[in-house]
């Protein structure tokens, strides 16, 4: 999360659970494009 949102990891840390969890998610989401964009180039 750190790395692709580019926040320190204490940021993240400091988010409630539930928060977190929905960043996760869409985080996973944007991996997954960019990584279906690259297979495709």
């Amino acid at each position: 999360m750190a790395k692709n949102n580019q926040t320190p990891v204490s940021y993240w840390l400091s988010l409630p659970l539930p928060s977190l969890c929905k960043w996760i998610k869409v985080s996973n989401q944007l991996v997954k494009e960019a990584r279906e964009r690259r297979k495709n180039k």
